[in-house]
C-alpha cells in the first residue's frame, strides 16, 4: 500500500530544509516502486544547494522545479 501511494505524489516540497546536496536519481528499472514518473511540482527553493544532477527525477510531467534562493554551481 505504502508504494502505491508514493507513485501518486504529485508535488515534492522540500523547501527551507538546509539540503545541500541531491545525488543521482532513481533507477526506475531497478525499483519501479520507487519511480516517481507523475510529479509535476517540486520545490527546492531556500536551501544550500550546490550541484543539481541532470536526471535525479524521472518524471514525465514536470511543470515547476523552484531552485531559488539556493547556492547553485553547477546543474549537470
Amino acid at each position: 500500500k505504502a508504494l502505491e501511494d508514493i507513485r501518486l505524489v504529485r508535488t515534492l516540497n522540500f523547501a527551507y530544509n538546509q539540503i545541500e546536496r541531491i545525488y543521482g536519481g532513481i533507477n526506475c528499472d531497478s525499483l519501479p516502486g520507487f519511480c516517481l514518473r507523475f510529479v509535476d511540482r517540486v520545490y527546492l527553493n531556500n536551501n544550500r544547494l550546490e550541484t543539481v544532477p541532470n536526471g535525479w527525477l524521472p518524471s514525465d510531467r514536470l511543470r515547476i522545479l523552484a531552485l531559488d534562493n539556493n547556492a547553485i554551481k553547477k546543474i549537470s
